[in-house]
């Protein structure tokens, strides 16, 4: 499956991401190794440094989910490697147990140690008529569950930069269930709150509910 347009696993996250947003991360790098003063109040620096590490985590989801989902393919040796070392795909349901290293280009995992890491896009291959196997229902399942996650991130950042602290963060919530229905569980909601690009005063702990709302902006009952 390796082809010249495959890459190693240290190079795939930036070639795979939003370019906008590679780029971003880069310049933010250097709010990476954070600097405590206590008892002072969040700084510049202080923002942009969660900013980093929520956008770092974000775009290592997403790019996992394109594994799991099938739209991304990859390569690599199980360690250790023997006389013949065979370069073997790595099936996408394994990716569930699997712990990226993008630096080394490894993963770990469920007993598994998988070397020389490289990927690419997937080969679009003619759909047959027959049935598929159950096993293959898995990779859809997630591939629904990361177009979600991605509408849910959109969807709430938008409506974040209307509302802003108007609403409380469980007003979110209830909101999003109202609209994308019960799939959006605690879990999943608590997850892309942490991702999602939101106003600081959001992820204030004590948040309370203000009285000046929005014309329309009441919060779902």
């Amino acid at each position: 499956m390796t082809s010249e347009r495959s890459v190693p696993l240290s190079e795939a996250l930036e070639r795979f991401s939003d370019p906008s947003e590679w780029t971003e991360l880069r310049s933010l790098e250097r709010y990476v190794i954070p600097i405590f003063v206590l008892g002072q109040p969040e700084t510049e620096s202080d923002r942009l440094q969660s900013r980093y590490h929520r956008l770092k985590e974000r775009l290592e989801t997403e790019f996992l989910d394109k594994l799991i989902t099938g739209s991304l393919a990859a390569t690599g040796f199980v360690w250790p490697m023997g006389l013949n070392p065979k370069r073997r795909a790595i099936p996408a349901t394994r990716w569930h147990k699997l712990e990226p290293d993008f630096k080394a280009s490894e993963a770990t995992g469920g007993g598994l140690r998988i070397v020389e890491i490289r990927v690419q896009e997937s080969q679009h291959r003619t759909r047959s008529s027959h049935p598929s196997p159950a096993n293959e229902q898995v990779p859809r399942e997630h591939a629904s569950l990361a177009r979600l996650r991605t509408e849910l991130r959109r969807w709430l950042q938008r409506e974040a930069s209307v509302r802003g602290t108007s609403w409380q963060k469980k007003h979110y919530c209830g909101a999003a269930r109202t609209r994308f229905g019960s799939r959006v569980t605690n879990n999943l909601f608590d997850e892309v709150w942490r991702l999602a690009d939101l106003p600081e005063a959001l992820r204030r702990p004590g948040l309370r509910k203000t009285d000046h709302r929005l014309s329309g902006s009441s919060p779902p009952a």
